[in-house]
């Protein structure tokens, strides 16, 4: 299939790239400030996120985005996925109204992170914002946890509790067998949109309760200080006492 343009660069340290010139308002149907400026894509701390979009038609968009350590420069979307950790590629037809999820995939290394869990949620947000008609979210599980076609309901919820597309609400279209899984767009945003604010506002949090015991241990301290002082004082007295009376009774 052949395409119009190809836009392409990076979402943390933004940087914007078209194969072929767009005005501001072309551009503001693929990428907006809404979008950029979404809190949850600071949940990458100390990597890159680059994005790539192949623009076949203005309803048929390839959107790839990935996790790297170096900045996005080449157009050439190869050598940029060979320099990422972790990638996901999607497809949006606007005509079908359809979100589908092609390929996902995260280095051995990095696994463990929640970095597929992320770069889907990245996905399903960038298509609520950009192209919110679409609605219907698709992908087929060949994952390593596919957990379909599994009679006994409780080792059935268990294997599906492992699964990564379980646990963020896509659901197999026939119970029986298959690796298609379906969802809803807005729906999977609902349910995962604390996922990646959740660590951030309690890693502040635990910071504040940390602050406020070395307050209260400071605090303590100095009263016990305090308390030592006062008892010292009262030592040295009682000896000066001690040694007034002794005078009086040797004279």
């Amino acid at each position: 299939m052949s395409y119009q343009n190809v836009l392409y660069g990076d979402l943390k340290y933004f940087t914007l790239n078209s194969k072929n010139r767009l005005d501001d308002g072309e551009i503001n149907n693929y990428i907006n400030e809404e979008f950029i400026n979404k809190s949850f894509l600071n949940y990458i701390k100390d990597f890159n996120i680059g994005y790539y979009f192949l623009i076949y038609n203005e309803n048929s968009i390839g959107v790839t985005f990935y996790i790297t350590d170096k900045r996005t420069t080449d157009i050439n979307i190869k050598n940029n996925l060979d320099n990422s950790f972790a990638q996901i590629q999607t497809h949006i037809d606007k005509d079908d109204e359809e979100f589908t999820i092609k390929w996902v995939s995260v280095s051995d290394e990095h696994r463990g992170k929640k970095y597929a869990q992320f770069l889907i949620f990245l996905a399903l947000v960038y298509t609520n914002i950009l192209h919110s008609e679409v609605n219907k979210a698709m992908l087929d599980d060949d994952s390593d946890n596919y957990a379909n076609g599994i009679e006994d309901p409780i080792k059935r919820r268990r294997l599906q509790s492992k699964n990564i597309y379980c646990r963020l609400g896509f659901k197999y279209e026939d119970e029986t067998g298959g690796p298609e899984m379906l969802g809803k767009v807005d729906k999977l945003i609902e349910k995962n949109e604390e996922l990646f604010e959740l660590k951030r506002k309690k890693s502040g949090s635990i910071e504040k309760n940390e602050e406020l015991k070395r307050k209260k241990s400071g605090s303590k301290t100095k009263r016990k200080t305090k308390k030592k002082s006062k008892k010292n004082k009262t030592k040295r007295k009682f000896k000066r006492s001690s040694k007034k009376s002794k005078r009086k009774k040797l004279k």
